[in-house]
């Protein structure tokens, strides 16, 4: 079974935790800039998926690997999306995206041929690790270092998705490398949700105070 792999239970257990913790804290929190929480919504993907690959997992391990895969790599295509968006207020159509995606991928998901998708996930792979790594830099040597957290991160989770891609099955190196892209990607998102809930909870009081 897919799910006796000690590996695959570190993986599985992590990112359901992390994905679920994100996503519900995006829909929970009430002060959120736009971003956050438009990337926190991105994290129902990979929740959904890993639900569906842990019930599937008994009877179908080859669509389990797929939809484990599948989840990760859309989850950093969309983030990465979202963090080059300008914010502004028209962000908020963005926030449905994520929920058509999944419905998309269940759809399709019978028709999905892994070995004809393998080099368009290693291309778009590849275009990931240098995107990111090129705004890794460009937010250290900025003025704003704010997303240079979260860009490190979702570096990290797409080397965690290449080696993962080019073993063929869940490492230990792929899992060290994506608890520790969730974790940056953690920092990100918590500091930047409680700065501004903090922001409009002081400027609540201020003018309560008025």
């Amino acid at each position: 079974m897919f799910f006796f792999n000690l590996e695959n239970q570190i993986f599985f257990i992590f990112s359901f935790i992390f994905s679920a913790y994100f996503f519900l804290n995006s829909v929970i929190v009430k002060f959120q800039s736009v971003k956050v929480r438009a990337m926190g919504l991105n994290f129902i993907v990979p929740l959904t998926l890993n639900i569906s690959a842990f019930l599937l997992a008994p009877y179908h391990k080859s669509e389990t690997e797929k939809l484990l895969l599948l989840g990760h790599l859309i989850l950093i295509v969309l983030n990465t999306v979202v963090l080059l968006l300008r914010e502004t207020e028209t962000l908020k159509l963005y926030y449905p995206v994520p929920f058509f995606l999944i419905g998309f991928i269940f759809l399709y998901a019978g028709t999905f041929d892994y070995n004809s998708c393998f080099m368009t996930f290693l291309i778009m792979n590849a275009i990931l690790l240098l995107t990111d790594v090129f705004m890794v830099f460009y937010s250290f040597f900025s003025r704003n270092k704010n997303a240079f957290t979260v860009y490190f991160g979702l570096f990290i989770m797409s080397t965690s998705t290449g080696v993962w891609l080019f073993a063929g099955l869940i490492t230990y190196p792929a899992v060290i490398l994506m608890i520790c892209g969730f974790i940056l990607c953690g920092i990100y998102l918590c500091r930047n949700s409680l700065n501004h809930l903090y922001n409009e909870y002081t400027k609540t009081k201020k003018n309560s105070g008025k």
